[in-house]
């Protein structure tokens, strides 16, 4: 069965579908995290990790630097409500990549990560109102810690996926994954626990 859905993941990305690579990773990531997310979210996530796998989309409106989403929600409030629904989206999804998919680089940073999850919330939740796909707007305001929390095992397993032995052993001794543990195990390796 996983080998079955190793092929198909990869006949995916040799075809072009990484949406479809996209919403598998996170359907399976949901289940085995047992969190209901409907697939109306999980396809507009996949859309997401597709539309931002492309670099410079993710930087593009910030002359090649991070945003700050303090600045998009400026602009959001300033606009008209035609161009509010835009900005209002990018800061929800920018948010959403940051806390969840990126989260690592935010907390090697210092940052907190509430902070972009309560500016995602806040974003996807006015997206609700104003929008007319509003269901999927609810659902990622209403469950954006599930959806965030989603993205950083998807990203953690596909950064640690190319490890040896020795990187994974050290990237577990600094951060404690369960991933990267059960990786090890996999290889036959049985990391110690230290006692606290």
């Amino acid at each position: 069965m996983v080998s079955e859905s190793r092929e198909n993941i990869s006949s995916q990305i040799v075809l072009g579908d990484l949406q479809g690579f996209f919403e598998e990773l996170l359907v399976g990531t949901a289940e085995k995290q047992d969190q209901s997310v409907s697939p109306m979210a999980l396809n507009y996530v996949a859309k997401l990790l597709t539309h931002f796998h492309q670099v410079d989309n993710f930087f593009k409106a910030d002359s090649g630097r991070l945003p700050v989403l303090a600045d998009i929600l400026a602009e959001a409030m300033a606009a008209d409500s035609a161009r509010r629904v835009s900005i209002l989206r990018r800061l929800g999804d920018t948010s959403l990549m940051m806390s969840g998919y990126f989260r690592e680089a935010l907390n090697r940073r210092g940052m907190k990560q509430s902070y972009y999850a309560q500016m995602g919330e806040s974003a996807y939740s006015h997206l609700s109102d104003l929008s007319e796909t509003k269901n999927v707007f609810i659902e990622l305001a209403d469950g954006f810690q599930v959806v965030a929390d989603l993205l950083a095992v998807i990203s953690e397993s596909l950064r640690i996926q190319e490890y040896n032995a020795l990187e994974l052993l050290k990237f577990y001794s600094s951060s404690k994954s369960d991933f990267a543990r059960e990786k090890l195990k996999e290889q036959g390796i049985i990391p110690m626990i230290p006692k606290e």
